[in-house]
């Protein structure tokens, strides 16, 4: 039914949640480095932090949280709470925490408080 012979796992959602959802995470994540807060919107991302907003997929980026949706209705999301952060999906036929680590931002100055 899903194109394999076992069941859906959140470990099938990884690819996905790499070419996807990392780029945007990472892009929320900058914003929120540079301007104190998370991103409203996934507009204010565009161009600074993402070049453009990938549209075969419907993405959710409001208020803070991150949203993907995905094949047979499954959504991949990301807990940005200290502590807890990290990759889930669910949906009808998985649920669970995706098999990767949390989203770090490498070594950068700050451009609002670098002087």
């Amino acid at each position: 039914m899903f194109g394999k012979f076992t069941r859906l796992s959140p470990a099938d959602f990884v690819p996905m949640a790499q070419s996807v959802g990392i780029p945007i995470v990472r892009a929320m994540k900058e914003y929120q480095r540079d301007t104190g807060k998370m991103p409203g919107r996934i507009e204010d991302l565009i161009p600074r932090y993402l070049p453009y907003i990938p549209n075969h997929y419907a993405i959710m980026v409001e208020s803070g949280d991150f949203g993907l949706l995905v094949q047979h209705n499954e959504l991949i999301s990301y807990d940005f709470t200290s502590g807890a952060e990290g990759w889930s999906v669910r949906g009808p036929f998985v649920n669970g925490p995706i098999p990767l680590p949390p989203v770090t931002l490498g070594p950068g100055a700050n451009p609002a408080q670098a002087q």
